[in-house]
């Protein structure tokens, strides 16, 4: 089954960041395990870090062979430890004749001179598939 199939096969994504999620018929949820705000010591991230998101990807696909594409996709960041935080709420699209594919993960950077950069570790970076209708 594709739901809460793991993209990083080194490490996965409740061992990184305490995230449950909760899937209604227009919205995925993320909130965090015993509720509350995510804040960063809540997350086991790599050495270097300085900044830290949750990322979210609700895909539409038509699975027609003569289309086969990417119909409607939306990529949000939630940045963790915003104190106005709580549950992250994503909208869902609707048609029920399209796949629905939706991912959540955890992305980690470092800021150098203001910039924001990606960390390279690949172990820490995790996402996993928490939609599939």
């Amino acid at each position: 089954m594709l739901p809460k199939f793991e993209l990083n096969g080194n490490s996965n994504l409740t061992s990184v960041a305490p995230l449950a999620f909760a899937v209604q018929a227009d919205a995925l949820t993320i909130t965090k395990m015993g509720g509350g705000v995510l804040v960063p010591r809540d997350i086991y991230a790599p050495s270097g870090t300085t900044d830290i998101s949750v990322v979210a990807l609700v895909a539409q696909v038509n699975l027609d062979p003569d289309l086969l594409q990417v119909v409607q996709a939306t990529f949000t960041a939630f940045p963790v430890g915003d104190p106005a935080g709580g549950d992250w709420v994503v909208p869902l699209p609707g048609d029920p004749n399209l796949l629905t594919l939706g991912a959540v993960g955890v992305k980690f950077f470092q800021s150098v001179n203001g910039e924001l950069y990606s960390l390279r570790n690949g172990s820490y970076d995790v996402a996993q598939i928490v939609v599939v209708r």
